[in-house]
């Protein structure tokens, strides 16, 4: 197969050592590449990884969730039709991220921890807000979760399931974009991101897949001595979610749960 556009691409300068006319940086198999922007590959790769790391198995709904934090939560264009669990599902409503990718609007820039075109705003302080509207989303989902009975039992085209998903791409994207506008931000480093970037994007996904969990109640998958991640939280959400964990502690059929750490949260 030869990855070609019959234009040049309109993010060519970001990625310098490849033909402008490439799509996907020449690897249409591994890269999806949605209006010649951005990759979802690594969204669904990261959660999927991190849901079986949790005791997921490959026939829960891990594929399901992994789809709405990367095709749901970034919205491609319908002119691309992605491969192997990425592309549009007939039975899924993508009306709501419409708008994904909407560079122009902060409003939608913020579910990419980004800053929007021409903003006047810091990358810290574009990545402080993706990342509070991905932890907000991640708390706004657990009272779906709870209704489901567990992540594993979110629908389609729920609340829970949609909130879950671009709560977890918010925090995802923050790894890979710390705030940065889409003139500034590395294509390569969305298609491949250091061992420890990827590291940290699916720790960041465990520790919000676990936290919805103690927010909804429940407490299967939290063993004792984890450690959760909550970088990017603000002081209200991450003692929301801190409690919950305490509250799984206290729990009396958790005898064998004494301790849970926290690293990340909001700077004091």
């Amino acid at each position: 197969m030869i990855a070609r556009w019959t234009t040049v691409d309109n993010k060519a300068e970001m990625g310098r050592r490849w033909s402008p006319y490439v799509y996907g940086e020449d690897n249409p198999i591994s890269n999806i590449d949605p209006d010649g922007n951005f990759s979802i590959n690594n969204h669904y790769a990261y959660t999927v990884r991190a849901m079986q790391s949790l005791g997921y198995g490959k026939n829960s709904n891990s594929g399901l969730v992994g789809h709405y934090a990367s095709v749901y939560s970034d919205h491609p264009s319908n002119t691309v039709m992605a491969l192997e669990g990425a592309s549009y599902r007939s039975n899924i409503n993508y009306s709501a991220t419409a708008q994904s990718q909407n560079t122009a609007s902060p409003l939608n820039s913020t579910w990419h921890s980004m800053a929007a075109d021409g903003e006047k705003i810091s990358s810290s302080a574009a990545l402080a807000r993706g990342q509070a509207f991905g932890w907000g989303k991640i708390i706004e989902a657990s009272g779906d979760i709870k209704k489901a009975g567990g992540i594993g039992n979110l629908k389609e085209n729920s609340a829970g399931i949609e909130a879950l998903g671009q709560g977890i791409h918010a925090l995802q994207d923050g790894v890979a974009h710390k705030g940065t506008d889409m003139a500034n931000h590395s294509v390569y480093n969305d298609m491949y991101p250091s061992t420890a970037d990827e590291n940290k994007a699916v720790q960041l996904t465990s520790s919000a897949l676990l936290s919805a969990e103690a927010l909804s109640g429940d407490y299967s998958h939290i063993k004792n001595g984890m450690t959760i991640d909550l970088s990017g939280t603000t002081k209200d959400q991450y003692n929301t979610i801190k409690g919950a964990f305490q509250k799984a502690i206290d729990s009396s059929d958790k005898d064998n749960l004494k301790k849970v750490y926290f690293t990340g949260g909001p700077k004091q």
